[in-house]
């Protein structure tokens, strides 16, 4: 597996200074020293100069590490107001051949309107139901309709977008079941947005790992084995995982497939919540009287 081996001892030097346990799994050594099978740089000439001057330095490196570094199959994890639709759309022009936009419902309007903002052209269809059909090569479309329209589903899509890529952590959900087998991993680019940490077990971030590099992250049992104390329940005989170990070197092997932007980044001032106190007038007063 390890044909360069000063790029295999260097991997080695690096777990090392991490303080990473011993035993690392192959397929963890792996993803750590392999590098882009088509490295790439992303373009910014291809963006529309107006576009352009809008880039913070770090959506710059966003874009540039989840093309080339990333080999085009990454997760980008980033607060509000990141600008993570602007980063995606971008990402998708960049592939030349159109792509897929899996997004909540209510924000599929404003994803058109963003592409639209941003790039300069009207070449984006919105797909409704279950039963409308593609027109074009960049379509829309929710997490529901991606679930159980055919044609979406047909079609082995360039690029592919998921926002909210979190509803996707659930390996029981019909979503992760659907859209990670049949669309994410039949498209040779794919981004997973999400501004939501993941804050109960790493056995939740597998789906998403998966869905970037199945070869790699492939068995459930051995990922939570290794990072969630995963095991055999002695009284159900069921397998279990609701732990937690290894946590520096999963947080390596993230860094390898996921870009992250924190609230520091954006240089954006704290949220203030204040509480307020409104007084009700009489005729207020009446009106709740008659709801209740």
């Amino acid at each position: 597996m390890f044909e360069d081996l000063e790029v295999f001892l260097e991997m080695l030097k690096e777990i090392r200074a991490q303080k990473i346990e011993c035993g690392t799994p192959p397929y963890v050594e792996y993803i750590l020293r392999k590098p882009p099978s088509v490295p790439c740089a992303f373009d910014f000439d291809s963006i529309p100069a107006a576009t352009l001057a809008l880039l913070r330095p770090y959506q710059r490196e966003a874009l540039a590490v989840c093309v080339g570094p990333h080999n085009a199959r990454s997760i980008l994890g980033a607060v509000a107001g990141a600008g993570k639709t602007l980063m995606a759309i971008l990402w998708v022009i960049f592939g030349a051949a159109g792509g897929l936009f899996i997004v909540p419902s209510a924000k599929a309007r404003d994803w058109i309107k963003e592409y639209a903002k941003y790039t300069g052209r009207k070449d984006i269809t919105h797909v409704k139901t279950f039963k409308d059909e593609i027109v074009g090569n960049t379509v829309v479309c929710s997490h529901a309709v991606a679930v159980k329209n055919p044609y979406i589903l047909a079609r082995a899509w360039n690029s592919v977008v998921v926002d909210e890529c979190h509803v996707l952590k659930s390996e029981t959900s019909e979503m992760a079941k659907v859209i990670v087998p049949r669309i994410l991993h039949r498209a040779r680019r794919i981004l997973l947005l999400s501004g939501t940490p993941i804050k109960n077990t790493p056995a939740e971030v597998f789906n998403l790992l998966n869905a970037v590099d199945r070869r790699t992250f492939g068995d459930r049992q051995v990922f939570t084995a290794r990072y969630c104390e995963g095991e055999i329940n002695r009284f159900s005989g069921k397998w279990e995982a609701r732990g937690a170990k290894n946590l520096d070197e999963l947080n390596l092997v993230l860094s390898k497939c996921m870009f992250r932007v924190t609230e520091d980044e954006l240089g954006l001032e704290p949220i203030i919540r204040t509480e307020v106190s409104l007084e009700c007038l009489p005729d207020d007063l009446e009106v709740l009287d008659e709801l209740e």
